[in-house]
């Protein structure tokens, strides 16, 4: 999920905020791949949710972590869902590259 800091209703308050090990200037998509991030910051009011966009080519990038793991395991390799997504799709793609 993607995350969009919006600050407070007046508009005042920082540029940029750091929470959760992630870095969000004010206007700008970040993308949490954290759990307990994405609960905490899906109720706060200061930022604004949106779901991940998959990028032009690579149908992997839509794909939800359990889902990565299922494909995995069809191409042959168990994925530690405790990693980022980025690095689950790096782990499947390579298996689907090597078969």
């Amino acid at each position: 999920m993607e995350f969009i800091f919006i600050g407070d209703a007046n508009g005042h308050g920082p540029e940029v905020v750091e929470l959760f090990g992630y870095t969000f200037p004010k206007g700008v998509s970040v993308a949490v791949d954290d759990n307990k991030a994405v609960a905490k910051l899906s109720s706060n009011g200061h930022f604004q949710a949106q779901e991940k966009q998959a990028k032009a080519g690579n149908p992997l990038e839509s794909m939800t972590k359990d889902e990565l793991e299922e494909l995995g395991r069809e191409h042959g390799i168990e994925l530690d869902k405790r990693k980022s997504v980025t690095k689950l799709i790096n782990e499947v793609q390579e298996a689907i590259d090597a078969n």
